[in-house]
Parts: C-alpha cells; structure tokens; sequence
C-alpha cells in the first residue's frame, strides 16, 4: 500500500500540474494528493509502530524519524521554493515529484536486494 500511495501521490501531482487552466479538477487532483500523502504517512507510523517491540526503542526511534522528516520537508520546501521561483510552480512540482519517486524506487530496489543476501546466508 506504501508503494501504490507513494506512486500515486507522484501522479496526482502530475495531474495537478496538467489540469493547471481547469481549477476544480486540479483542486480535486490535489486533494487526492494530500490523502495519499497522509495515507503513506499513517502507514509509515504503524509500520514502525509494530515493528519496534520495547517501548524504549519506539519512542526513541520515532522520534528520530518525525525529527528527520521535518528536516527533510525543510529542506523539500525550500528547494521548491527556489525551483518555482526560478523554473515555474509547474516544473518544481513535476521535478520533485519525479525525483522523490525515483528515489522511492531506488530504495525499494536497494531494499529488496539486502533482503535477497541475507535470505541466501
């Protein structure tokens, strides 16, 4: 379900950005955008919620992940800042969405090979 939101959040923006002259159905692709988003993230917080056993380990952990998701928005929000400034609205949306779900894939990828090495040990 992460993989289908993620995928989908990168093509509601595309959506977004196609459908910019007609304003509802860019509203309504954004929208869906933000529920995937949401979606993804709750999915990420039970994830690591029954994942991590003792208490301890959880709380610190989570903490650490809110901590480096905020920072990493951060740092999301003020490159597209630049990009829209420079580039267009449009193309800081596409780029990003672009390079975060190439980034996605390239750790699901990553991912699955560790997973692959130590399944042959």
């Amino acid at each position: 379900m992460i993989v289908v939101s993620t995928v989908m959040m990168a093509a509601t923006l595309l959506g977004v950005v196609g459908l910019k002259n007609w304003y509802y159905g860019s509203l309504s692709l954004f929208m869906l955008h933000t529920m995937f988003g949401s979606l993804e993230n709750m999915l990420g917080g039970i994830v690591l919620q029954t994942t991590i056993q003792t208490e301890n380990r959880r709380a610190t952990i989570m903490s650490v992940a809110n901590a480096l998701d905020a920072g990493a928005e951060v740092v999301i929000l003020a490159i597209n800042g630049f990009l829209s400034d420079r580039f267009g609205i449009g193309f800081a949306w596409v780029s990003l969405a672009a390079l975060g779900l190439l980034i996605f894939l390239l750790a699901i990828l990553g991912m699955q090979s560790k997973k692959l090495e130590v399944e042959e040990i």
